[in-house]
C-alpha cells in the first residue's frame, strides 16, 4: 500500500447568475430574424434554382426536336429541289432539241405539223404537271363579322 493516503475531495459548482442584459438580448433577436430571413431566402433561391433547371431542360429538348424537324425538312426540301432540277433540265433539252427540228423540217411542212402536234400535246403535259404539283393557296379564313378575312 501507499504510505500517502489518498483524500477525496467532494465537487464543487459554481453557478454565477446574472440578470441578461436587454441590449445584448435585442441583438440576439434581430440576429435571428436576420438569420430565418437569409435562410427562408435561400429556400426560395433553392426552389427557383430548381425551376429554372426544369426550364433549361425542356428548352434543351425543344432545341433538339427543332434541329430534328428543320434537318428532315431541308432533307425533303433537298429532294425537291433536286427534281425540280431534273425538271428543268429536261425543258431545257426538249427545247433545244425543238429548234434543231424545226431547222430540220422546215422544208417539210407534214413533218413540221406533226412536231407542232406533239409540241401542243407536251405543252399540255407540262402544264397540268404544274397545276397538280403546286399547292393551292387556301384562302383565309372568314372571322364572321364582316371584317377583313383573317389568314
Amino acid at each position: 500500500m501507499d504510505d500517502h493516503p489518498q483524500h477525496r475531495w467532494p465537487e464543487i459548482h459554481f453557478h454565477f447568475h446574472e440578470a441578461p442584459n436587454g441590449d445584448v438580448l435585442a441583438r440576439l433577436d434581430e440576429f435571428n430574424a436576420r438569420l430565418d430571413a437569409n435562410t427562408a431566402g435561400l429556400d426560395a433561391n433553392t426552389d427557383s434554382i430548381t425551376a429554372l433547371r426544369i426550364g433549361t431542360f425542356a428548352l434543351a429538348q425543344s432545341v433538339n426536336t427543332l434541329e430534328d424537324t428543320v434537318a428532315t425538312d431541308l432533307t425533303a426540301l433537298t429532294n425537291e429541289v433536286s427534281e425540280n432540277g431534273d425538271a428543268v433540265d429536261s425543258a431545257v433539252t426538249l427545247l433545244s432539241s425543238l429548234s434543231q427540228q424545226i431547222r430540220d423540217l422546215s422544208t417539210d411542212p407534214a413533218a413540221l405539223q406533226a412536231l407542232a402536234d406533239s409540241l401542243d400535246a407536251n405543252t399540255a403535259r407540262l402544264a397540268q404537271a404544274v397545276v397538280d404539283n403546286t399547292p393551292s393557296a387556301t384562302p383565309p379564313a372568314d372571322t364572321g363579322d364582316g371584317g377583313t378575312p383573317t389568314p
